[in-house]
């Protein structure tokens, strides 16, 4: 059965549950998602500095994860007994996010490591009446997710020994690089679900543009095939590092310019 996850402070007892309804893992870990993106919001301002993670409602003491451990010290803390660590944190105070800036970059204080969240490949693309942009797994929600492989929905693809590696640490965040942790290692694990990538397990722009070239393509094939109406359509960047964009972007432009170019010939 389908395993839900929800984000929780343990530090100061709170959760945020914006846009939250029963979801699973990979339902929601991506960037633009809403909760996702409150929480990362979070991480800047009022959960700055504090112990997060992604509890799943499977997540137990004895669930042979490599979370086990940490979910038995986290209840041992709370004392918590005769329930899961997911249902007991319904009793937490809710909190939402003043912010509205856009999230880039998470710092684990305790492991003094950072990820850039641009740094993973497109699994796909989406669009709706204004635009046409691509979508990335959120790698700070695996990282701090506890009880993955239980359940229906949970992460499966590279690295997937590492979901819940910055489980209970503490993060700050911010939509720029921070000069004062500057000597943090950046961590470039992907995280994929998409064959397009099987073989890679690190960030290696040279080689991810090419793969997402590939699936960038497909996908406007298959807009072709459901007769998707793409010239009116901007591409929306968000999520994409320069040279991505401007690799990506120009074969959307090709894309539109080739269809302009049908649509007149069969007028004349």
């Amino acid at each position: 059965m389908g395993q839900y996850y929800k984000f929780m402070n343990i530090d100061k007892k709170q959760i945020c549950q914006k846009n939250w309804h029963n979801i699973k893992l990979m339902e929601h870990s991506y960037l633009g998602n809403n909760y996702c993106d409150d929480i990362l919001r979070l991480l800047s301002n009022e959960w700055k500095g504090d112990r997060v993670i992604h509890v799943g409602d499977y997540a137990e003491p004895t669930d042979e994860t490599t979370t086990q451990n940490l979910v038995a010290a986290i209840m041992k803390e709370l004392n918590i007994k005769d329930n899961t660590l997911y249902h007991f944190c319904d009793s937490f105070d809710e909190v939402r996010s003043k912010s509205k800036q856009d999230i880039r970059y998470v710092y684990n204080l305790d492991k003094k490591e950072y990820i850039d969240l641009f740094r993973q490949p497109i699994q796909w693309c989406y669009h709706d009446d204004k635009y046409l942009g691509t979508v990335k797994i959120n790698s700070f929600a695996l990282l701090v997710g506890c009880g993955n492989g239980l359940g229906g929905g949970d992460y499966h693809g590279p690295n997937e020994h590492l979901v819940g590696f910055w489980a209970g640490d503490r993060f700050i965040s911010s939509s720029e690089p921070l000069k004062e942790y500057e000597d943090f290692k950046i961590r470039d694990d992907i995280y994929t679900e998409t064959k397009e990538y099987d073989e890679l397990t690190s960030y290696n722009e040279e080689n991810i543009i090419e793969h997402e070239i590939n699936v960038l393509n497909k996908e406007l094939e298959e807009y072709k095939k459901w007769d998707v109406e793409i010239n009116n359509l901007e591409f929306d960047s968000y999520g994409l590092l320069d040279q991505e964009q401007k690799v990506l972007e120009s074969i959307f432009t090709i894309n539109k310019d080739c269809k302009r170019d049908k649509e007149e010939d069969i007028c004349v």
